[in-house]
């Protein structure tokens, strides 16, 4: 009589079990893009911070020949975007710069940034890298102004990738002779993603290693 009750109750608990199946690989399947997706975003940050570090550590290789010090400048920080799309999206993330000073009062910068949404939007996110001069007024209080170009890539659903410029400048503190505060980047990035055009807010602010 055992038997057959177990014989009778297994129809119903495998049927019980094959219905629970599809939910189960829904939230596996969910699980698994989400995972493929910050791959990708990790994988994207690797490879543009692996071309600045070689960008930079030429620069460092050039700046041991110079005889005067204070040439080398690297900025590392925290960055807000106000993305130029429409709607316009808030994002944070970092920025990463290196400097070469000619003279002075001026040199060539080269600058890349990775930007991301929300948790409640984390497919949002951007990356930009850019070189150009930029001109310094050093003093303890040092103003600054530069003028970049490069590239820009975008994610909002789809992908794009423009050129990008970025008009703007800011104000470094001197705290020790080797290190500064870098109180505000404020700047204007450009880019044409998606066939439309983007006037991006990035404002910045981190600090300043001088060699």
């Amino acid at each position: 009589m055992t038997d057959q009750r177990r014989l009778q109750e297994r129809p119903g608990r495998e049927i019980l079990h094959l219905t629970r199946l599809p939910a189960c690989h829904a939230r596996r399947s969910s699980f698994d893009v989400r995972e493929f997706e910050f791959k990708i975003i990790l994988w994207e940050a690797i490879s543009m911070v692996c071309r600045l570090s070689l960008l930079l550590g030429l620069i460092f290789l050039v700046s041991l020949s110079a005889r005067a010090q204070d040439r080398v400048e690297l900025f590392g920080g925290y960055t807000f975007d106000r993305y130029g799309s429409s709607p316009g999206r808030n994002l944070n993330g970092w920025e990463i710069s290196g400097q070469y000073k000619f003279a002075s009062f001026i040199g060539v910068v080269a600058d890349v940034d990775g930007h991301y949404g929300s948790p409640s939007l984390p497919d949002n996110r951007t990356l930009d890298f850019m070189v150009g001069p930029q001109l310094s007024f050093p003093s303890r209080i040092s103003p600054f102004l530069h003028v970049l170009g490069g590239f820009g890539h975008a994610r909002a659903g789809a992908t794009d990738t423009s050129f990008a410029t970025a008009f703007g400048g800011g104000i470094d503190m001197r705290i020790v002779p080797l290190l500064s505060w870098r109180i505000i980047q404020a700047d204007d990035v450009v880019t044409g993603h998606f066939g439309e055009t983007q006037h991006t807010v990035r404002l910045a602010t981190g600090i300043v290693f001088r060699f």
